[in-house]
């Protein structure tokens, strides 16, 4: 499965139950889940922010957005993104056109 279940705080509907209103964090070590893939990508990303600063950079550019691929390229910064959100299908020969003579190289992939 990989997934955890949906929390649902307590409200009126559920008579205000407790049981399902935590996240249970010891889940974040379970072999079958993704959890520290997540939790090192983060690190990465907190990582990358810090030395290139695209979060406090104002011009942001989309440069490629494909609902059916689901694929998002954007510009912030001195950076750039493409996001495959895909859940199982690769975008490898996926192109996407830059108008400036800016040397890219990858940070995280």
């Amino acid at each position: 499965c990989g997934n955890l279940e949906v929390m649902d705080l307590p409200h009126i509907g559920n008579g205000f139950c407790q049981e399902r209103a935590r996240i249970p964090y010891d889940v974040a070590d379970a072999r079958g889940l993704r959890f520290k893939q997540l939790e090192m990508f983060e690190a990465a990303t907190n990582r990358a922010e810090r030395a290139l600063g695209w979060l406090s950079a104002r011009e942001r550019t989309v440069l490629a957005q494909d609902e059916q691929a689901k694929i998002l390229v954007f510009v912030r910064g001195r950076c750039l993104f493409a996001f495959n959100f895909h859940g199982s299908q690769a975008q490898e020969s996926f192109r996407v056109s830059i108008t400036s003579d800016v040397s890219l190289s990858p940070e995280l992939s």
